[in-house]
């Protein structure tokens, strides 16, 4: 068995189920034009809406078609993770040779985010990155090229050549990514200025609201003085100051493990929200404005 039918049998196996439209009723079983989707293996719902008759959910076929193509970006081995949630996730790691060393220890590795999703939007797939250092796994939204549309359809696999120049042009984008991690290398941050303009002061008059504030200007502390002594810098909680790209993981790693959000039971759904963070979102755009 070569390696792309590890992958594709890796891909079939993770969803070995289907995802199936049922038309949906009102009272005295009056016909409403639209239908639900579930899967018919726990027939548990699929999605936040309903869809119209018309709409033909894509199958795990196209997923596999996606990943074939994604496979493409990158040389050598790749590896791949995948997560259902009301959609298809497929994570897509390339071999060690794309990875970007910022520091002696500090090094990223690109990570191409596959979401097949079933509310009627086009997939999408993101160039992202994984620290190693920290276990971040960051997608940024400021950054030239690295998310692209794949229009939602069925039989994608007729659609490769199309989809493998969508997995090329993201594949360009690692570059773009390495210049906005170089640029925010660059920038010098006061560090307690900097987390109290993005979160703010808090209501003194409200115990909660110190207590919260306290405990997240902390666990944001410990990360930058623990990654800072990992690379072998001076301790930011003495001198005061950081660099931008230390700063960013430090709000995105705050985001992504430690900041406490019950809906969130696996590390894929925590992934997921970090990246939809207001406060990650607004580092970002910070750290990487003109200086």
């Amino acid at each position: 068995m070569n390696a792309t039918q590890e992958i594709q049998n890796k891909v079939r196996e993770a969803f070995n189920f289907s995802v199936v439209k049922a038309p949906l009723f009102g009272p005295d079983n009056t016909r409403t034009g639209l239908s639900g989707l579930f899967r018919d293996d726990d027939f548990s719902l699929v999605g936040n809406s309903s869809v119209k008759d018309r709409y033909t959910p894509h199958t795990t076929e196209d997923v596999v078609a996606i990943v074939d193509a994604a496979s493409e970006a990158f040389d050598g081995d790749i590896d791949i993770q995948c997560n259902f949630k009301h959609g298809h996730y497929v994570t897509i790691a390339p071999s060690l040779d794309y990875r970007k060393q910022i520091y002696g220890t500090d090094i990223v590795f690109p990570r191409l985010l596959v979401n097949a999703s079933y509310d009627g939007r086009a997939f999408r797939a993101t160039m992202g990155m994984y620290r190693d250092m920290c276990r971040n796994m960051m997608m940024m939204r400021q950054v030239n090229q690295t998310s692209q549309a794949i229009r939602h359809t069925s039989g994608l696999r007729d659609k490769m050549d199309e989809l493998i120049q969508t997995f090329s042009v993201l594949r360009e984008s690692w570059d773009n990514i390495g210049d906005a991690i170089d640029h925010m290398n660059e920038r010098k941050v006061d560090v307690r200025q900097f987390i109290m303009g993005l979160y703010g002061t808090p209501n003194e008059n409200s115990s909660k609201s110190v207590t919260m504030h306290e405990k997240r200007m902390e666990a944001i502390l410990t990360r930058l003085r623990d990654e800072s002594r990992k690379c072998g810098l001076d301790n930011p909680l003495v001198t005061g100051e950081t660099n931008g790209w230390l700063m960013y993981n430090a709000v995105q790693g705050y985001a992504q493990h430690d900041s406490i959000r019950r809906k969130d039971t696996t590390d894929f759904e925590k992934i997921l929200s970090s990246h939809d963070d207001k406060f990650v979102k607004e580092a970002e755009r910070l750290l990487l404005a003109a200086v």
